[in-house]
């Protein structure tokens, strides 16, 4: 889309090994070029090259945020997941692959289950989710926080 490149980013390719993997992910990208470290996580299923974003903090622990890998904490925090049923029909509604998404947010289940001392992993889709990790930075998300107040969806 020409709209997307008015601005004239720098794009610059990403480095993929196939035989490099994060925490079981295969295929992992690494952008050059970049002074912190930064990986593509291939999350299939949303949509065509689908993928995630982690960035190691200084602290050396990852954060991953899933784009629209899943939408709501209750799908990756639950076996099995537990869907929001405003935004269940949504993510149905985008996806392009039933069993590459399935697979995938499953795959992030096990990843925050298996690895939460060594990796964060969030979608900023979820106002609650995006409020929890607000909170433990010290700052605040107003949306996200007037959210979570409501209802009992947490």
């Amino acid at each position: 889309m020409p709209a997307h490149r008015a601005h004239g980013p720098l794009l610059t390719p990403a480095l993929v090994d196939g035989r490099t993997e994060w925490f079981g992910f295969p295929g992992v990208a690494r952008p050059q070029g970049l002074a912190c470290e930064l990986l593509l996580v291939p999350l299939p299923g949303h949509s065509a090259g689908h993928a995630g974003v982690a960035v190691r903090d200084d602290d050396g622990r990852w954060l991953l945020h899933t784009g629209d890998a899943y939408l709501y904490h209750g799908e990756i925090e639950h076996t099995p997941a537990l869907c929001h049923p405003v935004l269940e029909p949504v993510q149905q509604g985008a996806q392009t692959d039933v069993a590459a998404r399935v697979a995938a947010r499953d795959r992030l289940r096990d990843l925050r289950r298996d690895h939460a001392e060594e990796v964060t992993v969030f979608s900023a889709h979820d106002p609650w989710e995006l409020a929890r990790l607000a909170a433990r930075a010290g700052g605040s998300s107003s949306r996200g926080a007037r959210g979570a107040r409501h209802g009992n969806m947490r």
